[in-house]
């Protein structure tokens, strides 16, 4: 039970940074929009940025969260496993990919809060 749980939140913890990665871009496409063709965007952006600040923001949680859960349990459960099956290079891949995509998410997530915060000023 517990090893089906550790694996449950290793793929829901994949499915965090994917989310924050994707709502912050997403964010960013709806700003830059906004800015570029007026007015008729504006109104979108300031009615769905809260949502997707909201999933970004639950989503950085459980990263760092389940995270936690996912370290503890990586030399048993992921590692061993990739050892095993001759995965090493598959596994060192996956974890470069989210890297990039949670660097990537916090970059856009950061620009589309200054450009918000440019606009109110």
């Amino acid at each position: 039970m517990t090893s089906a749980l550790i694996v449950l939140n290793n793929y829901f913890h994949d499915l965090s940074v994917s989310l924050l990665a994707l709502s912050a871009f997403a964010g960013f496409l709806l700003a830059r929009y906004a800015e570029r063709d007026g007015e008729e965007l504006v109104g979108l952006f300031v009615y769905i940025r809260p949502k997707l600040n909201l999933v970004t923001v639950w989503s950085a949680l459980f990263f760092v969260f389940g995270g936690m859960v996912r370290l503890y349990s990586l030399p048993e459960f992921e590692w061993a496993d990739a050892v095993r099956n001759n995965q090493l290079v598959g596994l060192k891949a996956k974890f470069v990919m989210l890297a990039v995509l949670l660097v990537l998410g916090m970059y856009f997530w950061i620009v589309t809060i200054r450009k918000e915060r440019k606009r109110v000023t």
